[in-house]
């Protein structure tokens, strides 16, 4: 493939890469976590910072671009416009990472997949940092892999480039302490292991081999380290905080299962999705990957691609399982988001063995990323239709105008439910929380009726406050249910007496 046509076809899929990210941005409505990256963003620069430094598990790097991006507009949709501008530049460097490693027509391919990726889209129209957190961890990836072209001759300017990248990276995402080790492993690796040979051999160092930037590379992990330390308090106490408020023991939720480990693998393939209790769909899709993206890499015999993807994707995820890490949250395949990107670029290694002359155990592989991609386009197909939503909280406040009369109150359950439902329904409602309701506090006998707004996530049930109020002689119905890919949101209405 020429130069000039590899240009052109990376024009293309980078705006057909846009275009995914940006269909329906505005439709879906904001879930709980966005809302709060929203309201945080939208007062002052101290106010934000001291939010987050009371309330935030995550450092404040994301939470910046975003209090910098809505100086010029607001918008449900606008909020979430960063991430996919993030999203995208992730397509362009997937591209340029696969090319140096495998050439040009690895590149397109890996642009291809990582262009039409579901989990990739899904976090690109998301308020969030995982879009962000992902494409820093590739540009750093990138940045190394001109330092080791330049075989110690790099200079100052890459290394800067490279240390900045780190640091922003775990001011983002703390878990990409991960990927900044596996990078320093991989640079020792690479620079040192024909020292080392040679020195086994008792062999004179080759001229190539004498030049190991090993001050700079101390140097920019020294100051990464100094420069994050003031943070590790206010994450150590953000921590505890969330454990206390959700209840977690103070070891955390433990390690992931290894089904869950390669339900994560498969989702970085085909999206998020839920593969049900017992099913081995997830087990077998993520299996599958895996092999391909192995069979990909060595039947080229390609050592040094081999070696630095496999570096990169294995030590950051055997980090996150030995680590004595608190974990708050059960485990979930955007935890480690910044490792789908290279798990589809080894994917993408198998495009030139499958010439005549090459056919191999390669040759099935490009079948696992054809029915890749398909898998993605059909999980796209759904992902865009008009009733899907992550948590449908503008539904809920729709519900609750439409329904509210003087003398209803509304009930939140989990109590956080209210300030998700307040930002779209605003205020003049009054309003409740079940904890009070599970412990016998009685609803004030000016109130007619409830209106229980509540939420069921991975990470939170709603309490049973159906019961409770039963005791109390209130009856209820479910007036709206609105399933979601993070959590379900339900409206139930409760009056005095039977109905």
């Amino acid at each position: 493939m020429t130069s000039r046509r590899y240009i052109l076809c990376l024009c293309v899929i980078l705006i057909a890469a846009a275009a995914l990210r940006l269909w329906g941005i505005g439709e879906k409505s904001l879930w709980l976590d966005e809302i709060m990256t929203v309201q945080k963003a939208s007062g002052t620069f101290g106010e934000m910072m001291g939010q987050i430094r009371q309330h935030d598990a995550h450092p404040p790097l994301f939470q910046i671009v975003e209090w910098l991006w809505l100086r010029m507009d607001q918008g449900d949709g606008y909020a979430r416009i960063p991430s996919v501008i993030f999203g995208v530049v992730g397509v362009w460097l997937a591209a340029m990472i696969a090319r140096r490693l495998f050439g040009r027509g690895a590149g397109v391919a890996a642009a291809v997949v990582t262009a039409v990726s579901y989990f990739g889209i899904f976090y690109s129209q998301e308020a969030r940092l995982h879009a962000m957190v992902a494409t820093l961890v590739l540009a750093q990836v990138w940045v190394l892999l001109r330092i080791l072209a330049a075989r110690g001759r790099a200079g100052w300017g890459l290394w800067a480039a490279y240390g900045a990248l780190g640091l922003a990276s775990l001011y983002t995402y703390a878990l990409c302490i991960l990927t900044i080790g596996a990078l320093a492993v991989v640079y020792l690796w690479h620079t040192g292991r024909r020292r080392l040979a040679a020195w086994w051999a008792k062999r004179p160092v080759a001229a190539a081999e004498r030049r190991p930037e090993w001050g700079r590379f101390v140097a920019v992990h020294v100051v990464i380290a100094v420069l994050f330390l003031p943070w590790v308090g206010v994450l150590m106490d953000r921590t505890a905080m969330l454990r206390r408020a959700l209840g977690v023991n103070p070891e955390g939720v433990g390690l992931p299962s290894a089904r869950q480990l390669i339900e994560g693998v498969a989702a970085w393939g085909i999206g998020p999705q839920e593969f049900g209790e017992g099913s081995m769909i997830g087990v077998l899709l993520g299996v599958a990957l895996l092999l391909a993206a192995v069979v990909c890499v060595l039947d080229r015999r390609a050592r040094r691609p081999a070696a630095i993807l496999g570096g990169l994707f294995l030590l950051p995820l055997a980090g996150y399982l030995i680590l004595p890490m608190p974990r708050v949250h059960l485990y979930e395949a955007k935890h480690l988001i910044f490792l789908q990107p290279l798990l589809l670029i080894a994917l993408c290694g198998a495009h030139r063995p499958l010439k005549a002359e090459r056919r191999g155990l390669a040759a099935p592989v490009l079948y696992v990323a054809l029915a890749l991609g398909a898998l993605n386009v059909f999980g796209l197909a759904s992902y865009y239709r008009a009733d899907f939503q992550k948590e449908n909280w503008r539904g809920a406040a729709d519900v609750v105008k439409k329904r509210f009369a003087p003398g209803d109150v509304v009930l939140f359950t989990p109590d956080y439910c209210g300030f998700a439902f307040g930002y779209y329904a605003g205020g003049g409602y009054p309003t409740a929380g079940a904890a009070p309701i599970m412990k016998g506090e009685q609803i004030a006998p000016e109130f007619k009726r409830l209106l229980v707004v509540s939420c069921e996530s991975p990470v939170e049930k709603p309490a049973l406050v159906g019961d409770a109020l039963a005791r109390q002689g209130w009856t209820g119905e479910m007036i709206a249910n609105m399933p979601g890919a993070v959590g379900t949101v339900q409206v139930h209405e409760f009056v005095r007496g039977q109905r």
